[in-house]
C-alpha cells in the first residue's frame, strides 16, 4: 500500500511527463525496484487547497484544480452506542481513499496579499538533495 507521499510524487512525475506542470530546475534521485538509482527533473510542487493555506498561500478565485486523484484520509476514532447492548463502543482509527484536488503555486497567492514575481520564488523546503524510493518500471 503506497503512502500519500509516494502517491503524490508518482502523480507529480506523471503530470510533468504530460506537460501539465513544470519543473523546479532541480534533480531528484529515484530508486527503482531493482535497486538502481536514477536522477530525474524534480516536478514542481502541487498541494491541496488546505495544503496551500498551511504554507501561507490561498488558491486564487476561479482557479480549477490542475489534477485530482485518490489519496489516503485519516478518520479519528469515534464512540458509538451498540444497538443491542446500549454500551458505548470505541471504533478505531480508519483510513480510506478519497478524491483530492491539487493546485500549482502559480494558481495561488500569498495570504498577506503580496504577489510573486515568478512562480519559482516559492519554496517550502531546503535546497538539499531529496531521494525517493519509488517503484519505477
Amino acid at each position: 500500500m503506497a503512502t500519500n507521499k509516494e502517491i503524490i510524487l508518482r502523480e507529480r512525475l506523471r503530470l510533468l511527463d504530460e506537460g501539465a506542470i513544470g519543473t523546479t530546475g532541480r534533480q531528484i534521485k529515484l530508486r527503482r525496484e531493482d535497486g538502481t538509482e536514477i536522477y530525474v527533473p524534480e516536478p514542481e510542487e502541487i498541494h491541496t487547497y488546505s495544503g496551500w493555506l498551511g504554507r501561507g498561500r490561498r488558491v486564487k478565485h476561479g482557479e480549477r484544480a490542475t489534477a485530482s486523484f485518490l489519496i489516503w484520509k485519516h478518520k479519528d476514532p469515534c464512540i458509538r452506542k451498540d444497538k443491542t447492548t446500549g454500551a458505548e463502543v470505541e471504533l478505531g482509527e480508519r483510513m480510506f481513499l478519497t478524491e483530492t484536488f491539487f493546485f500549482r503555486v502559480d494558481q495561488t497567492e500569498p495570504l498577506d496579499g503580496s504577489r510573486l514575481d515568478n512562480k519559482n520564488t516559492y519554496t517550502d523546503r531546503s535546497e538539499k538533495e531529496e531521494s525517493y524510493d519509488v517503484c519505477m518500471g
